[in-house]
């Protein structure tokens, strides 16, 4: 089971549980289809990066693009007063966060050989310095987001129990199984154009949740 997978799971059967916090005990069935890439990079030399993904998820006859990026780079926050001792040195990044959600449009080929999407997110964009521990400033705009891949390799079935528990507030038990396969092709980001791997697939859940 893909982690992005599963956050989204466990991020639905926790949006139910925070809407019906009155219901002591609540049965909650979902089921999605999916499709989802991401992308990083790295510059060891200046220490500069970005990561991401996007994910595509249609459920509940709604279909929803999340995006979530990272920008920024490395920093030295302490010891360079001691360049001949690297063990006390200190690295904290310094950057900005990018994430939010919108509505979306998602087309998934059979036996998920193909997944074309497209949506519109507003984002909140994040600055800060772990250095510093400081925040800077947060900024809202909005990201159109498309995504059009072709599945490869086989269809893979897997199954997952889960349980989480928060002590004196929730506890959940789930049954997750999906059904996927790695794809690969573009995402546009804005006026950006990517490349990267990703998934393609479906997947459903049954899960008791309690409410303390």
């Amino acid at each position: 089971m893909r982690r992005t997978f599963v956050v989204l799971i466990v991020g639905m059967l926790l949006a139910v549980g925070s809407s019906t916090a009155l219901a002591a005990t609540q049965q909650v069935t979902i089921r999605a289809l999916i499709a989802e890439a991401g992308w990083e990079s790295f510059d060891e030399d200046s220490g500069t990066g970005e990561s991401g993904y996007v994910q595509f998820a249609a459920a509940e006859g709604t279909t929803t693009v999340f995006l979530s990026m990272s920008k920024g780079e490395l920093i030295l926050c302490d010891g360079g007063d001691t360049p001949d001792d690297p063990f006390d040195d200190f690295y904290g990044f310094l950057g900005t966060e990018t994430a939010g959600q919108g509505p979306a449009k998602l087309v998934l080929g059979r036996s998920y050989s193909s997944a074309v999407a497209s949506g519109t997110v507003t984002v909140a964009v994040h600055t800060f310095n772990e250095c510093t521990g400081g925040e800077g400033a947060t900024t809202t705009r909005t990201i159109k987001v498309s995504l059009d891949h072709n599945g490869i390799g086989p269809v893979m079935a897997q199954k997952l129990r889960s349980t989480i528990a928060i002590p004196k507030v929730l506890r959940s038990k789930t049954l997750i199984r999906s059904d996927s396969r790695e794809s690969a092709g573009t995402m546009k980001v804005g006026s950006r154009t990517l490349q990267g791997g990703g998934v393609i697939g479906k997947l459903s859940m049954r899960g008791t949740l309690t409410v303390r």
